[in-house]
């Protein structure tokens, strides 16, 4: 009987495991999804905006702000494609920025890439969100008493939040 009862045991610690398993893929792949997506907006934001670097005329930008903002659309698409977040932050806080500081009137110099740029802000901060919450879910899920012992077993990455407060980080990356 005491053989019988181990087992039992023993499975049931087994389908809580596998249960556990299952919940922290589910939001780690909404995580991944999520920051896909916004990985192409940003791609596809950052083209715009060199595109618009290059047909913008001189007295709408000063060379030396043009040459600041090609500096800094650098560093982002570098964070970006090495997936370093807390650089990817920065680089995002500053860009947008610059971003405000250029004309933003329908003008002469108006072009389709300023207003891609434009377009495409809206859904990147809707997607932002997004994959914010879902880190957000995804830490809960991860700090959970049973979870937080499996996690590291199972190789459960960490993942940063892209515009929530970054100085509070509960563990190692």
């Amino acid at each position: 009987m005491a053989v019988l009862l181990t087992f039992l045991a023993l499975l049931l610690a087994a389908l809580a495991a596998m249960r556990l398993y299952t919940v922290l893929a589910v939001h780690e792949r909404r995580v991944v999804a999520c920051w896909e997506r916004l990985d192409t907006l940003l791609a596809q934001r950052n083209a715009h905006l060199s595109r618009l670097l290059d047909d913008m005329p001189a007295p709408v930008v000063e060379d030396r702000h043009a040459d600041a903002l090609r500096d800094l659309l650098e560093r982002h698409e570098r964070a970006r494609r090495r997936g370093l977040m807390p650089d990817l932050v920065a680089a995002e806080r500053d860009l947008r920025a610059v971003l405000e500081t250029l004309p933003s009137q329908p003008s002469d110099h108006t072009t389709d890439a300023a207003r891609r740029v434009d377009a495409l802000q809206p859904a990147l901060d809707e997607v932002a969100a997004r994959y914010d919450a879902a880190v957000a879910r995804y830490d809960r899920a991860r700090r959970r008493p049973p979870a937080r012992l499996l996690a590291p077993l199972f190789r459960f990455a960490r993942y940063t939040p892209l515009f929530r407060d970054h100085d509070h980080d509960p563990g190692p990356q």
